[in-house]
Parts: C-alpha cells; structure tokens; sequence
C-alpha cells in the first residue's frame, strides 16, 4: 500500500514527539490481508498491578485497511481481523481503540461492523481529474481573488523533497511566529528531521510577493492525494490572498504530475472553503472499540473510587473518622 499515513516511518515521527509507540498489526488470511498502524499509549491508571494501554490514530487519518481481499468477501476480512485483533489487544494489555478513518480510502465502510462508528462532518476537496481544476473547481469569487492576486504580481514555488531542511524549517518558524505570537514556538529542530524523513513525499509551496516568502504550505502526497499538514502566512498581506495561491500552486502542481485530489480541510480548518466548487466532499468518521471489556471495567472502578475518595477528602471536616 503506498500510502504514507499507513506507512511506519510516519507513525514513528509521532512517537518521536512522546505520544506513545508506533505499532503495526498485520492480519494475512486466506481471504486477503488488512494493515493498521496505532499509537500505543499507556493508560495513566493504576489497576491490579499491570500497565494498560489505549490505541490511537498516529496521523490525521488512519484506521485498519484492506490490502486485498477477494471480490466479495470485505466484510468476512474484517471480521476475521476483528477477532485476530482482539486476540492481539488482550495480549498486549490495550483495553480500547479510537480511531479516525482515512476519508479519500473510505475504510470506515470497510469496518463498519468492528467499531461504534460517529459521523464527525465533511472535508473538502479540489478535484484534480477535472480537464481543467482552476476553472472546473475554483468558485467565481475564488476565482477573481486568485487573479487579483496574481495581476498584482503575488507568484508561487512548489518543490518536493527540499535540499536544505533547516533552511525551510527555520523560515516556516519565522513565519509561523510573526502570525500568531501566542503560538511562535515552533520546534524548527523537529521540524527540519520531519522533513528530513519524509522529504520525498512532501510538497512545499511558497506564495511570493516581490522576492518575499509571504506564505508557505507543507503537503504530503500519497495515493495520489495531497493533504496539507500545515501552513503560515505573513500578516499584513491577506489582501494579496497568499492561502489561495498556495492552493493554486498546489493545483497546477497536482494536475501536471498525476494526482486526483487537494484535501482543503472542513469549514474550522480551512476558512476559504467557499472560493471553491462542492463537487467533491468525503466523509470523516471516528471509530471507537473497547477490545478488553473486563479490563475496561475494572479500570472504570478504580476511576470511581479515586473520585469518591476525592470528594470526601474536599469535605469541610476531610475523611469521616
């Protein structure tokens, strides 16, 4: 599967970072193969003596997916991968999972009958099989933003795998401080071995305005689609709309090397959803599973009796005697 979120080297940036252990769980059976990669977090409770943990989604998406599996036959491969990952979970002390479905995929369908499912909203997305994206998927406003932008002399840089990651990193944390001060502290160290590591997946976009960064996005590419991970741009130019060219420069860059779509995010992520067409929206679910219901419960105990003895130690008199 040559999707980068599914991939291991990905998962273990975020272990990098103290959120837990990246793991793989792998099931080949005769009906096909499922990959699912988690963060393996320990559950701060203490309960009879033995460490538990939790599985979380280590990117933005991500969940169990099928490789292959024979026609017809999906939804008896996930059944067997939900009673192999039990079996996996009880050996390895994870009592729950929650998980974030890959939106583009569309593995929640896929796993319907493993996990208690929530629909979380839409995302959006450029359509880059379209003849022509700009015109095709561009909305009429957005449209005439982006060519006032350009007349009045805003251009773009795409590249992929940048030579010099410290460089880059250290003007993403430039810009990123100058945009939000109460969130300037940009680890450039982490951010340069992230692109270090992920180079030849990543997208960087540059908008320039008179031989000036003014904007700039990092993108990862994989399965044809690029997700942007994040972006800063300069204050003082929003009149020059550089989100929306960095989205332009993504587009062209997209259509010319063969990939299908640009996520642009959900209304919170992505302000500007409106300067483009609704053609193309994926669904986001969450899933969430409990896969040791004994452990689940014991630790729930142990969570009330902590909260009883909290709340006669807050007691005018402290503990009865």
């Amino acid at each position: 599967m040559d999707d980068l979120q599914f991939a291991q080297r990905y998962g273990q940036l975020v272990e990098t970072a103290g959120d837990g252990e990246c793991a793989v769980f792998e099931l080949h059976h005769e009906l096909g193969s499922v990959r699912s990669m988690f963060l393996k977090r320990e559950i701060p409770i203490a309960g009879d003596g033995k460490m538990y943990f939790e599985a979380v989604t280590p990117c933005v998406f991500g969940g169990p997916v099928i490789l292959v599996c024979h026609e017809g036959r999906r939804w008896e491969l996930a059944a067997a991968f939900e009673r192999a990952f039990r079996k996996y979970c009880l050996e390895q002390n994870i009592i729950s999972e929650r998980v974030h479905f890959e939106p583009v995929l569309g593995n929640a369908a896929d796993f319907a009958g493993c996990y208690e499912r929530e629909f979380i909203g839409e995302i959006a997305a450029i359509d880059l099989r379209a003849k022509n994206p700009v015109c095709d998927e561009f909305s009429a406003r957005g449209k005439k933003v982006l060519f006032k932008a350009l007349e009045s002399g805003v251009d773009y840089r795409v590249a992929t795998n940048p030579a010099n990651a410290s460089h880059f990193a250290a003007l993403y944390a430039s810009i990123a401080a100058l945009q939000n001060l109460q969130q300037s502290k940009v680890d450039r160290h982490q951010l340069a071995k992230y692109i270090e590591k992920l180079g030849p997946d990543l997208i960087i976009a540059e908008a320039i305005y008179r031989e000036r960064t003014i904007a700039v996005s990092v993108s990862r590419l994989s399965c044809g689609v690029l997700q942007p991970e994040f972006s800063a741009a300069l204050p003082g130019f929003a009149h020059l709309a550089p989100e929306l060219v960095l989205q332009y420069g993504l587009t062209c860059w997209g259509k010319q090397y063969g990939a299908s779509f640009v996520l642009l995010g959900n209304r919170e992520q992505f302000p500007f959803e409106e300067l483009f067409s609704r053609n193309i929206r994926f669904e986001l679910w969450e899933g969430r599973k409990i896969w040791n219901e004994e452990a689940y419960a014991k630790l729930g105990r142990v969570v009330e009796r902590g909260a009883a003895i909290f709340e006669m130690a807050a007691m005018p008199h402290g503990f009865p005697t």
